[in-house]
């Protein structure tokens, strides 16, 4: 190979994958999306390349390293290149908020990467009653932009994840490109079989989504915090929190998330707690407020707020992240048992690893109003 001029950062890119380290086939993909769309196209060896692989959640996936990162703007652009990998035989992946602990969720190694953190755009209906918002939005400014309109959408408790993590029943349509490259708007009437798809396996698995139409609230702002107690009051917490089970019923306001683990040397749990009105103290938390605490931050504040105070707490962005969910039916015994198993299990290793048992409810309420809407979730 001749070497007689020094070589620009392109040239090297380019020298780089010719030499063997991706196939053909990705390759090719990468060269011709970028033919179409060069400013979209991010090559390694470039800063907008580390950036781009900075931006997941979790280590396992920002170590992938694949040929391209595609960065559209618009769904058309989608549709362009997706008939191009799709000609090239090239695997790829999606990624839309990158909040994952499956390290090939939405990455992949030598292969092209769809990043839709572009897909941007933030639409209110002029009736207040939805909102169209792509993939590449996180609910943190999202939630701002609502909150200075009296508005507010089902979805994330972090600040930090992205709009696809939205609450499934309050999903009204996808905006989606097929393999082919079609651009359909699937809702429950236009393509219902397909719709409930979406609902119920995944909208990745079945194309790349492009835009969320998600259904508005009214909102007037929220009380909520973080409220942490120590292992030496762990019995009267468990009670109270029984108690707040049985008063769930008949509360469709309240939500909570515990979450257990080891603060220097010693078990705690932090009470996320949050309440769909500015109602300072609300009752049905009265029990799990009055047991001794080590920390407290229930105010009124607004979501945008407490999602970030969520964010900041449990940081963990650029670490080697992964969880299990497990559903099974409400049994207090049932639910003290697997905490102090989990406790046992993770004690020889708490020197190594950080762990956190988290536990939060589905209420029959909850199942039986998201089945009244018809959303056509599986």
């Amino acid at each position: 190979m001749a070497a007689s001029k020094p070589q620009s950062k392109d040239d090297q890119v380019t020298e780089y994958i010719a030499v063997g380290k991706f196939s053909k086939n990705v390759v090719a993909a990468c060269d011709a999306v970028a033919a179409l769309f060069p400013a979209q196209v991010v090559r390694a060896a470039s800063s907008a390349y580390i950036e781009a692989q900075n931006s997941y959640w979790n280590a396992s996936q920002r170590q992938k390293e694949p040929a391209c990162f595609f960065q559209p703007t618009s769904a058309e652009q989608v549709s362009a290149a997706i008939v191009e990998v799709v000609r090239a035989d090239c695997a790829f992946a999606i990624k839309g908020g990158g909040h994952s602990s499956n390290p090939d969720g939405s990455s992949i190694q030598d292969g092209f990467q769809f990043d839709l953190s572009k897909l941007n755009h933030i639409e209110i209906s002029e009736t207040d009653r939805t909102l169209r918002v792509g993939p590449g939005v996180h609910w943190g400014s999202l939630l701002k932009i609502l909150e200075s309109r009296g508005l507010s959408a089902v979805g994330g408790r972090d600040a930090g994840v992205g709009v696809p993590g939205f609450g499934i029943d309050n999903l009204i349509s996808f905006d989606i490109v097929l393999a082919n490259g079609d651009l359909l708007t699937v809702d429950r009437d236009s393509h219902p079989d397909l719709n409930k798809t979406l609902h119920g396996g995944g909208a990745f698995n079945f194309g790349i989504v492009t835009s969320l139409t998600l259904k508005l609230h009214s909102y007037d702002g929220m009380w909520g915090g973080m409220n942490v107690v120590d292992e030496a009051n762990f019995d009267a917490v468990w009670d109270a929190y029984d108690k707040y089970t049985s008063d769930l019923i008949e509360e469709n306001k309240a939500h909570l998330i515990m979450d257990f683990f080891q603060l220097d040397g010693r078990m705690v749990v932090a009470k996320f707690m949050g309440f769909l009105a500015p109602q300072p103290n609300p009752a049905i938390f009265q029990g799990l407020c009055s047991i001794p605490k080590v920390h407290d931050t229930l105010r009124l504040d607004q979501y945008s707020g407490l999602a970030k105070e969520m964010q900041e707490v449990t940081n963990c962005r650029g670490e080697r992240n992964t969880y299990w969910t497990l559903a099974m039916r409400y049994d207090i015994r049932l639910l003290k048992d697997c905490y102090e198993l989990w406790a046992r299990m993770t004690k020889a290793y708490e020197d190594r690893f950080r762990f956190a048992f988290d536990v939060n409810h589905i209420t029959p309420a909850m199942r039986n109003q998201a089945a009244g809407r018809g959303t056509g979730n599986v």
